[in-house]
Parts: C-alpha cells; sequence; structure tokens
C-alpha cells in the first residue's frame, strides 16, 4: 500500500472520532447565568441584612452609652447635692482620744467664726488612700449658710496669712503643719477640680474656687467673666 493511501486512511479515521466537547447553546448560557445571578443576589441580600442589624446593634449600644452618662451625670449630681452643707478638713494631726466636734469649733474660732454644738450635724474622719497621712475630717453642719460662711471666713483667713492655715494655730501641741479646708466634693468633681487647677496653671489663671458644690475659675482680678466647669471639656474655655 503506498504512503499516500495510507495517508488517506488516517484523515479519513481521525474526521471519523466523536468530538469530546460539548456545544452551548446560547439558552443554556443564559440560563447558567440567571443562577448565578440569583446565587449572587441572595448573598447581597443577607449581607444587607447582616449589615442593617449590625447598624442597629451599633445605634442600641451607642443610646445605652448615652443612658448610662446620663444616669451617671445624675447619680453625680445628686450625690454632690447630698454634700452641700459639708466641709472637709485636710492633713490636720490626728492626737489619741480627740474630738472631732471641739476640733471643728476651734477651727471655725480661729478663723472669727463661733459656732456651738447645735450647728454640727455630724462629723468623722474617713479614710485615704495614703495611709501615712492623717485621715481628713468631713463635717456636715446644719445649714448651708454656717457651711459658707466658714468657708469664706477661711478665705479670709488664708489670704491674711500667707495664704495658709497651721495646725498650730489651731491648737499649739500639734505639729506646724497647714491645713486645708474646702467644700466636700464627690470624687468625680475633685478629679475635675484638680484639672482645672492644672489647666489654670498652663494658661496662667489666677482664680479657681468652688461653691455649693460647682467649680469656678476667673483669669484674674480684672476679669469680669467666671467660668464654670461642669465637665473637662468646660477646660478649653481657660484659655
Amino acid at each position: 500500500m503506498s504512503d499516500d493511501r495510507k495517508k488517506s486512511d488516517g484523515d479519513s479515521q481521525v474526521g471519523k472520532e466523536p468530538c469530546s466537547y460539548k456545544k452551548y447553546s446560547n439558552e443554556d448560557i443564559m440560563g447558567v447565568m440567571k443562577k448565578a445571578m440569583e446565587k449572587l443576589t441572595n448573598v447581597e441580600k443577607k449581607l444587607e441584612k447582616a449589615l442593617a442589624e449590625n447598624r442597629k446593634l451599633r445605634e442600641e449600644a451607642e443610646s445605652r452609652d448615652k443612658e448610662v452618662i446620663a444616669l451617671t451625670k445624675r447619680i453625680d449630681t445628686l450625690e454632690q447635692r447630698s454634700r452641700i452643707n459639708n466641709l472637709e478638713i485636710a492633713n490636720f494631726p490626728a492626737t489619741t482620744n480627740e474630738n472631732p466636734v471641739e476640733i471643728v469649733k476651734a477651727i471655725a474660732g480661729k478663723v472669727g467664726v463661733e459656732i456651738s454644738d447645735k450647728d454640727i450635724q455630724a462629723v468623722h474622719r474617713v479614710p485615704k488612700f495614703n495611709k501615712n497621712a492623717p485621715k481628713n475630717i468631713v463635717v456636715q453642719f446644719c445649714s448651708r449658710w454656717t457651711k459658707n460662711i466658714i468657708l469664706d471666713a477661711c478665705a479670709r483667713y488664708r489670704k491674711n496669712n500667707n495664704g495658709k492655715i497651721m495646725a498650730q494655730d489651731v491648737n499649739r501641741s500639734l505639729r506646724d503643719q497647714p491645713i486645708f479646708i474646702s467644700e466636700h466634693l464627690t470624687p468625680k468633681n475633685k478629679q475635675l477640680l484638680r484639672k482645672t487647677k492644672e489647666k489654670a496653671r498652663l494658661v496662667n489663671w489666677k482664680y479657681i474656687w468652688t461653691r455649693d458644690g460647682n467649680i469656678y475659675t476667673r483669669k484674674d482680678q480684672n476679669s469680669q467673666t467666671r467660668v464654670q466647669i461642669r465637665e473637662e471639656s468646660d477646660l478649653a474655655n481657660v484659655q
């Protein structure tokens, strides 16, 4: 058999082999694409639902946070209000068998205010974080008026005595150390007062004081405007 004959037979057999590739019609392709689009749409719907639920949870969490903040402020306001008749005396040396009522009366007398036992509702020492320092004395007066009279008298006394009230001024037998009389602030307001003093020093504001649990500051004696510090954000007004 000639080579041409063999070649012709080979070509004939190759042409007779069945095709292994399936032909897809346009309808088949469109059907596959439609199913894919439906699956993609379902995924998008589930994703959008999950995102919506996430937004709702985030909004609810933010709402609860705002409620907690508002409630915390309310509680602190009420706590400060409950201390409105109170003064706190810091760094007064503790002695054996001391009488806190007599200590308060002696301090008041030293700054020029005469009070009696009936002016005092309660008085006691309270714990401090610094175990080496004497416990502070908290005194509750029967009226806010009495408290403010003594607080103002203490301010005048400090102004005329190098800015200090000394323990020995009250009792000659005590150590010669300064004592500090201030309003009985809540822990939150004590921290806010400390930050107010720090900011005032930074910008050279001279006056910081409290009145009935409220914190105020003023730039100098010529300034007619006082700034009330209710929250830490108010410190932006001290500049």
